[in-house]
């Protein structure tokens, strides 16, 4: 058992059990309270995501489950580029992948011409929608949608195209 969060503070629960070949969480927590706490949110985990089996969560408060989507994101990272390595799949159509197959990874933000648009007027405010950045729309999304931006993306979308 490595004990990952929650030792010398009550906040941030994560263990990781390794034996028989398997390897899982217990819990997986949000870190929250100070400010030099909270930025352990954003550090990258002391594992591998994609080698974890399982995750056991003892209850579902924040500071137990709180980076699971963190988890799940690692890993969509991971299908994202697998799917780039297809021909003729782009940055649009994997994320549309990944957003509308069987997948239904929902942290993802496929962008066209109506989301771009839309980014654009309602955030970003540019005189030339074509000159805002793929990369600027990303970050705007994942700062005001989270771990949801893939359904946002949608309504978005069809608010937009729907005017």
């Amino acid at each position: 058992i490595t004990f990952l969060g929650a030792t010398r503070t009550v906040t941030g629960s994560n263990y990781l059990v390794e034996g028989a070949g398997k390897k899982f969480l217990v819990d997986c927590g949000m870190w929250q309270g100070r400010a030099e706490l909270e930025e352990e949110n954003f550090h990258d985990f002391d594992f591998n995501p994609a080698e974890i089996d399982f995750v056991l969560l003892t209850h579902a408060h924040i500071d137990h489950s709180g980076r699971i989507p963190k988890l799940y994101n690692e890993e969509t990272l991971k299908v994202r580029e697998k799917l780039l390595m297809l021909s003729g799949v782009g940055p649009k159509v994997a994320d549309c992948i990944l957003l509308f197959s069987d997948l239904k990874r929902f942290d993802v933000f496929p962008i066209d011409v109506w989301v771009r648009r839309v980014m654009n007027e309602l955030y970003i405010q540019k005189t030339d929608e074509t000159k805002v950045r793929k990369n600027e729309i990303e970050q705007i999304a994942f700062e005001k949608f989270g771990q949801l931006e893939g359904l946002a993306q949608q309504y978005l979308f069809y608010w937009k195209r729907d005017a």
